[in-house]
């Protein structure tokens, strides 16, 4: 008996960090699905992989802590060139051994002060066919990778499955 007690007081422990390791969202609708790292009743800025059926793509929304905008000009954020947003830049995205390089756009992310790059990957690209048989991704901007938690293997390919129509 005692080790059933013992067992049933760790296990909690043991649980808990696994899914709070794991708080990816998957929604699929009629329209299309998205995959969202978000802490629920939050408004913190979330990474996001979103498609719309029919479309052939996969929005990629990510969050950076690098702050382009430099300033306010006449009532819109320019970097240190003086250059308004949304700035051009490159989102890679890596799963496994394959790695694409997207273009993509950035502006900043007032809420943060970071900035917020978005960029629109056919969904017929090979990292996210190798994303969609492991879960694994690493995405960056600007240098800098955005860390979230693993994806599991099952929501990407739900995910992909929906983008790929």
């Amino acid at each position: 008996m005692k080790p059933f007690i013992l067992a049933c007081a760790v296990l909690p422990f043991l649980v808990s960090p696994a899914m709070a390791a794991q708080p990816w969202r998957l929604s699929v609708d009629g329209d299309g699905a998205s995959l969202t790292n978000a802490i629920p009743d939050s408004d913190d800025a979330a990474t996001m992989l979103q498609c719309r059926s029919g479309e052939g793509t996969v929005t990629v929304y990510l969050f950076l802590e690098r702050r382009v905008a430099d300033h306010l000009m006449d009532a819109q954020w320019v970097d240190r060139a003086g250059r308004p947003s949304p700035w051009s830049t490159r989102l890679t995205v890596v799963s496994g051994a394959v790695t694409g390089t997207f273009p993509a756009q950035a502006n900043p992310d007032e809420q943060s002060g970071g900035t917020e790059v978005e960029a629109v990957l056919p969904a017929s690209a090979p990292v996210l066919a190798a994303f969609a048989r492991t879960g694994a991704i690493r995405l960056s901007a600007y240098g800098e990778r955005v860390k979230d938690p693993p994806i599991p293997a099952a929501k990407a390919a739900a995910l992909m499955r929906v983008c790929r129509r």
